[in-house]
């Protein structure tokens, strides 16, 4: 307000100059003998005018300056805070992935020797058992096999979050015959549910990456496709394209808009919705997208409505 006032005191004075130059007299009611300190008082009140003007400005930049002060101030403590949080997150994550890993491994010797034994038992018992006591033996084999599934997966979910696990080993491999020799393991499991598999591929297509972890990739997206088609057969197919390589997996069914990104999602998958059994874990579409990704892929699934059929598409780079 100070430094409103003092601006108008010079605006008023700079007007009454204005006038005198262009004309106007004022009437000038001093005598003549004290025109001497009219001047001087003038000019004394001009100079508190600038003055009164230019301590108010100092003052409203000193409350500027401490005022960007205190938000300085406040901007770093937020600043320290975030970062503290930051630090925080990146030990909870660590500690997490740490403790899976540690869990995972752990449970896996002792998932392995009820898995063996429960096989020798299994051998042993032969026509020993009655038929309650062996369906109850295969179901402790049957979720033996798939807790260790689960077990395996989720390790190597928590070595790819401890970067322990990427694709260092990368060489060229021959897509069609990994893919070959995928089909070719699941045509039993196909069998067993009066399915086939057809595949179409060229001669050869050749692609750089790491061979043990594309063969996940594709052994689960074909898992995924026996356990869920609504019909008799599942189809994949493999093709060159000027950026890279493209492998398609086709089969019956639908699949609501909502229900496509659980598909990948290692918290909130749709594992529990499928229709047999083919031995596949709850991870195990999380973990190949993981691999798909961190191979500078991408993996979808799209879906023809009108011909109720839904398509995987991972897209591998040159």
């Amino acid at each position: 307000s100070g430094l409103g006032w003092g601006a108008l005191v010079l605006v008023s004075i700079y007007a009454c100059y204005w006038a005198e130059q262009h004309g106007f007299r004022f009437p000038d009611l001093t005598p003549p003998e004290h025109l001497a300190s009219q001047q001087l008082l003038q000019a004394l009140g001009i100079t508190c005018a600038v003055l009164i003007l230019v301590s108010n400005f100092l003052s409203q930049i000193g409350q500027s300056e401490r005022q960007l002060a205190e938000h300085n101030k406040d901007l770093r403590q937020q600043v320290k805070r975030a970062e503290q949080a930051e630090r925080d997150l990146t030990r909870a994550l660590e500690s997490k992935t740490r403790f899976l890993a540690n869990m995972s491994h752990e449970m896996k010797t002792p998932l392995n020797a009820i898995v063996g034994f429960s096989r020798q038992l299994d051998k042993r018992a032969g026509g020993g058992l009655d038929e309650r006591s062996r369906e109850a033996l295969q179901q402790v084999i049957k979720q033996s096999d798939g807790m260790l599934l689960l077990v395996n997966d989720l390790l190597a979910l928590a070595q790819l979050d401890k970067g322990e696990a990427h694709n260092d080993e990368l060489y060229a491999l021959d897509l069609r015959d990994l893919l070959r020799r995928v089909v070719m393991a699941l045509e039993p499991v196909a069998a067993r549910y009066q399915l086939r598999i057809e595949m179409d591929a060229p001669e050869s297509v050749t692609q750089s990456g790491n061979g043990d972890h594309l063969l996940q990739v594709v052994n689960s997206l074909l898992r995924h496709a026996l356990a869920s088609t609504r019909g008799a057969w599942v189809r994949v197919t493999l093709g060159e394209l000027p950026q890279g390589a493209l492998l398609q997996v086709l089969y019956p069914g639908t699949l609501a808009a909502h229900d496509r990104d659980r598909l990948f999602d290692r918290y909130n998958h749709l594992h529990s919705q499928l229709q047999r059994d083919v031995g596949l874990s709850g991870l195990a579409m999380a973990l190949a997208y993981e691999h798909v990704t961190r191979h500078g892929g991408r993996i979808g699934v799209s879906v023809d409505e009108g011909m109720n059929q839904i398509c995987f598409n991972l897209f591998l780079p040159s």
